[in-house]
């Protein structure tokens, strides 16, 4: 009895071995091989031409357009199809080709698309995800600890700015440099007189420190694909260039009574000779 069992279990697990298992994987071997240039990222508002190339599995051999059918298939990141079409084939090159127009990526967007080539007897496929990016690019991590390190030291900058220009008394200090120097170093007295004026009148500073601060963000915002981030900063952006026009108002008008006050200080400068008995 105990032999029969042995001899039934044996049996069984030899059956099981040799089964057929419930999917079967197509023959890698057999069929058509398709291949594409790989791009992951396309450019916003920029035509692109897809390139396939089409070969026998079997013995590697190129397919044309003789034999063989190409056909492309997006998809947006809703499932929507935004492109079915034919390909059309360059006999020169030996390839198949398509050119989508820019309007196809006028909106930032992840995506996905399908190249299938039939024949006769035999077909092919192959599918990957896309994304539609501003610069269409993808963003290496060098770059990134870059534009990371760019826009912490501009903003260490203006914080750094804020904290010098309330904690100085730049008006002060300027006194100081007037009373030591008057006459015996020019070119300080001038240097700490625009010194003051700057800080003491810190509207233009914070307007130019501000500025790469916003590119850096914009910037971000694009390589990332953040498009919450992108239309804000592009109404910042814009307000932000209009703004130029006021702030380069105000500057003028800083350096008519800086130079007025200047003139001023040196009017009232004992440069030493004159009126002497």
């Amino acid at each position: 009895m105990k032999n029969k069992l042995i001899l039934l279990l044996t049996l069984v697990l030899v059956s099981l071995v040799s089964a057929q298992p419930p999917f079967q994987v197509s023959n890698p071997n057999i069929g058509i091989t398709v291949e594409y240039q790989k791009i992951n990222n396309l450019k916003l508002d920029s035509p692109f031409q897809i390139n396939v190339h089409a070969f026998n599995s079997t013995d590697g051999l190129r397919l044309t357009n003789l034999t063989t059918d190409c056909e492309l298939q997006t998809y947006y990141s809703n499932g929507s199809r935004s492109i079915v079409s034919k390909f059309d084939y360059n006999a020169e090159a030996e390839v198949f080709y398509f050119d989508i127009p820019g309007e196809f990526f006028s909106i930032i967007d992840k995506g996905s698309f399908v190249f299938y080539c039939n024949s006769s007897n035999m077909g092919g496929f192959i599918s990957a995800p896309v994304i539609i990016t501003k610069k269409g690019i993808e963003i290496t991590l060098g770059e990134s600890i870059i534009e990371i390190s760019l826009l912490v030291f501009f903003m260490l900058l203006f914080i750094s700015f804020y904290y010098i220009k309330h904690k100085v008394d730049f008006k002060n200090w300027n006194k100081t440099i007037l009373k030591k120097h008057g006459t015996n170093n020019t070119i300080k007295v001038i240097l700490a007189t625009l010194t003051f004026h700057l800080m003491n009148h810190g509207v233009v500073i914070y307007y130019l420190l501000g500025f790469p601060i916003l590119l850096m963000v914009t910037s971000m915002a694009h390589t990332y694909n953040i498009i919450v981030l992108m239309e804000l900063m592009k109404v910042l952006m814009f307000m932000y260039s209009w703004s130029c026009i006021l702030v380069g108002l105000v500057f003028l008008s800083y350096i008519q009574e800086w130079s007025i006050g200047y003139l001023d200080e040196i009017k009232n400068m004992n440069w030493g000779f004159g009126n002497a008995k």
